[in-house]
């Protein structure tokens, strides 16, 4: 096995060094650290290769909406003969639009602003809403029945809005409507809704899940498929039952479980446009070295470090902080995970590697699975962490402020 290490006088110093200058980063041995690859890419933005989208790759964005600049959705509101509408757009506009736009602006710092338009009006559906399709599970109908009820949707729209302004459609059913979640649609070139001389790719179908009695929960599932819309997938199970989905994330991310609305984790970030190549330090060579690392849900600064193990695996080491939109978790610290763009959506492609595993009901019930997985100083808390057969090896090292000084060591196995 090939090693590198560092003699104890050595770390002593640096140690100290770090004491006097929390945000110095400091190489301890060669490391080969890539911000970006030959084609311009991230370095550490890993290869889905064959994996059927939204995935962990990079996102196609001739098939997703790209989050950078302005993006602008119509909201069209809808009841049916088995659910007449009893609530107003308005106040189902407020439930969904103004927190997500808030939430939108600090974890994109800035870089994506959400503008949704809505039509003031309902539009009644031809048939009941029990039979369009929908159902609790997942996924939640066929491509074609989510096709047909959104095309209906616009067509009755068709003469108050000019489709051609916006890069996706959200539609709004009314109260006691048989449709329990909100799926996103989305659809290839040639399979989507042709309308008024375009073809509709992208639209979120908002169901009863957004009138759940936990604070902004409705803007929270709105964040949540947008992540869709840009490519992101979800990071729950598909298949453990209910109360085991989250077992991969926990609460702390918004494509996990939306109870704690939290930021979209850095490398999603990384993905999305949102954080600069330089803002994620790409190691992939084996060595040692020391970084500061500074709160995710603050701009600026180094947000992650990435080993990258392969062409479409890594880990990842982030910090985050109960500020801001991530005030609702339950814990701060640094969290360390793994991705795997091999996995498919809903089967786990980021992992968490949890400190702890909490088992307070109340806890979990608060913030979800995992609220106890931050690695830290504190009295209690486990301050590193090692895989011996990867070869890696994270401390933490020091404190600055609300940054972490973090150590990664990687021997990788000959």
């Amino acid at each position: 096995m090939f090693t590198r290490s560092i003699p104890s006088i050595t770390a002593s110093i640096i140690t100290l060094v770090i004491t006097w200058i929390g945000s110095l980063i400091i190489i301890i041995a060669p490391v080969e650290a890539q911000s970006t690859t030959n084609s311009g890419e991230p370095a550490c933005l890993l290869k889905a290769d064959s994996i059927e989208p939204p995935n962990a790759g990079p996102s196609d964005y001739s098939f997703f909406v790209r989050p950078i600049g302005t993006v602008r959705t119509v909201m069209i509101f809808v009841d049916f003969s088995d659910a007449e509408h009893r609530e107003s757009t308005t106040d189902l506009y407020n439930l969904l639009v103004p927190h997500s736009q808030e939430w939108l602006t600090e974890v994109s710092y800035g870089r994506m602003a959400l503008e949704v338009t809505s039509i003031p009006r309902w539009y009644r559906m031809s048939k009941p809403s029990v039979e369009y399709g929908f159902t609790g599970k997942v996924p939640p109908m066929t491509f074609e029945q989510h096709r047909a009820y959104i095309a209906e949707a616009v067509h009755l729209a068709e003469g108050d809005v000019d489709f051609k302004q916006f890069q996706l459609v959200s539609i709004v059913s009314a109260a006691g409507a048989q449709i329990p979640p909100s799926p996103t649609f989305q659809a290839k070139l040639g399979e989507g809704i042709l309308t008024q001389g375009i073809e509709i790719h992208e639209a979120i179908t908002f169901g009863a899940d957004i009138r759940r009695i936990i604070p902004s929960f409705g803007s929270k599932v709105f964040v949540h498929e947008l992540g869709h819309v840009f490519g992101l997938p979800d990071l729950y199970d598909y298949v453990a039952p209910r109360q085991q989905q989250w077992h991969f994330a926990g609460g702390w991310s918004d494509m996990s479980a939306n109870i704690t609305g939290g930021h979209y984790f850095a490398y999603d970030k990384l993905k999305l446009g949102w954080l600069d190549q330089s803002q994620v330090k790409c190691i992939t060579s084996p060595g040692t070295q020391l970084a500061t690392i500074t709160p995710l849900e603050k701009p600026g600064g180094l947000k992650a470090i990435m080993i990258r193990t392969g062409p479409s695996t890594a880990y990842a080491i982030e910090v985050r902080d109960n500020i801001g939109q991530d005030s609702r978790l339950c814990d701060h610290g640094v969290l360390i995970y793994t991705v795997d763009a091999t996995k498919e959506n809903g089967h786990g492609p980021i992992r968490l590697l949890p400190a702890q595993e909490g088992t307070d009901s109340a806890m979990i019930e608060k913030c979800g699975l995992l609220y106890d997985a931050t690695y830290d100083l504190r009295p209690g808390k486990v301050a590193s962490y090692s895989d011996s057969q990867a070869g890696i090896k994270v401390e933490l090292m020091g404190k600055h402020d609300r940054s972490y000084v973090v150590r990664t060591d990687w021997q990788r196995p000959n």
